[in-house]
């Protein structure tokens, strides 16, 4: 199979390419709430970590994305949660990984 090259008029559409953004920065911090944003323009309710502020890129950090609820559960993250947060292509801050969950935390009932 040849690779084909699309052209319209003054753009350059190459085929097969992608971009990659290796530039992740990741640190820890406690979950300390769950806010629900949205409808989104398909109509879901999207969670959100509300963090306790910290540092990351020069930028401070309050909240991540938790993605959906699978993911939560998947990731056993409860209130009170030291987890581990990655700003990925310096965008969008997410959840990667519960580090831990003590005694003190509480479970998020959804």
């Amino acid at each position: 199979m040849s690779s084909t090259n699309y052209h319209n008029e003054d753009k350059y559409y190459p085929d097969a390419q992608a971009a990659v953004k290796t530039n992740t920065m990741s640190t820890e911090t406690v979950l300390l709430d769950v806010s629900w944003d949205g409808p989104s323009k398909h109509g879901f309710f999207i969670p959100v970590a509300v963090l306790a502020p910290i540092e990351l890129g020069g930028a401070t950090i309050s909240r991540a994305t938790l993605h959906n609820l699978d993911i939560m559960e998947n990731l056993n993250v409860m209130y009170g949660s030291n987890i581990e947060i990655l700003k990925g292509g310096d965008i969008i801050p997410q959840v990667v990984r519960v580090i831990e969950n003590t005694d003190k935390c509480k479970s998020i009932i959804v």
